[in-house]
């Protein structure tokens, strides 16, 4: 959408799943402006000018696509309205997105539960910002500590708006010790068992929830789960694939996973990253809290969200050997 604002063709280009993951919410939309939107190998190319209006969009498939509009649509000359047909999911990044908007002058509203109005003719205002960390990032230490021994992480928020923060409530329904600590929260090795867990707010806990659930007495199932079919990789497919090399009992059934307690095994081969890094982190999380030796393929992955992740694993005194 901000690249539409040009009015000028304008063509992405990458490579690998990230590529191929569906843009159809954006295509239909420019589709119903008379606007051309072509999805290819390697390459996505599109044009504006982008025109204010009704804007409709499922709110089950990603919040990227309503955020992609919250961006741009406050720059266009009249107002608009974003109606997400429900179930709206991952409430959560869109108020995320609105309060980070809010902090640079630009608002919107909710009309009602599913519709927002975007006033047009808004200007963005400079200023300094401060970044609170990261709870998706933060759930990988946390379920470590959880898991295999005290971890405490600092930089946590704990009024916030991020949805991933919901690792603190699932924890603790599995089981888990968490107390305060200066600036964050300590995670301490805790007897888990079993739970159901929602995803429909956060998405990206699913793989690392994934491996909770193998170490937590009886089954656990997590639902609401479908989107992670769509992300850097079919990520319940990936990590079934991977869990199994540890013996790790997993099913899935469409957007529903049921984890059981599972008698982990050093893997027989390498585990393969499918160039996610949530894959790799988790992974990584799994062979670390079962004392496992694993080789992980495509561990580099990390970098696109956190590129010091093994550095930071090191600390927590996992032992890790880097292979070109």
């Amino acid at each position: 959408p901000l690249a539409a604002l040009t009015g000028q063709p304008v063509t992405f280009t990458g490579r690998g799943r990230l590529m191929q993951r569906p843009q159809n919410v954006y295509k239909e939309l420019f589709a119903s402006q008379g606007l051309p939107f072509r999805q290819e190998a390697g390459a996505l190319t599109m044009a504006g000018p982008l025109r204010p209006g009704r804007f409709e969009l499922a709110g089950d498939v990603s919040s990227q696509f309503v955020s992609g509009l919250l961006f741009a649509l406050p720059l266009l000359a009249g107002d608009s309205t974003l109606c997400l047909r429900p179930p709206v999911e991952s409430r959560s990044y869109i108020q995320m997105t609105r309060a980070a908007q809010a902090a640079f002058g630009v608002e919107s509203r909710w009309l009602d539960q599913n519709t927002l109005l975007v006033p047009g003719n808004q200007r963005y205002t400079a200023r300094d910002a401060a970044i609170e960390g990261d709870w998706s990032q933060a759930a990988f230490p946390a379920v470590l500590g959880a898991l295999a021994g005290d971890v405490t992480v600092a930089g946590l928020e704990p009024d916030t708006l991020q949805g991933d923060a919901v690792i603190l409530d699932i924890l603790r329904r599995c089981g888990g010790r968490i107390e305060p600590a200066p600036g964050g929260f300590r995670f301490f090795k805790s007897r888990l068992q079993g739970a159901r867990i929602d995803l429909a707010d956060c998405p990206d806990l699913g793989p690392t929830l994934m491996v909770l659930g193998l170490f937590c007495s009886g089954k656990t199932v997590i639902r609401n789960a479908g989107r992670l079919r769509l992300k850097e990789s079919d990520r319940i497919a990936a990590m079934e694939q991977e869990l199994r090399k540890f013996g790790g009992k997993i099913e899935s059934e469409g957007g529903t996973i049921t984890i059981w307690e599972s008698a982990l095994h050093a893997p027989q081969e390498p585990l393969d990253g499918h160039n996610d890094h949530r894959v790799v982190m988790s992974l990584t999380v799994l062979a670390a809290a079962a004392g496992l030796p694993a080789v992980i393929e495509g561990a580099d992955a990390v970098r696109k969200s956190w590129p010091d992740f093994f550095a930071a694993v090191r600390q927590l005194g996992v032992e890790v050997e880097y292979h070109a």
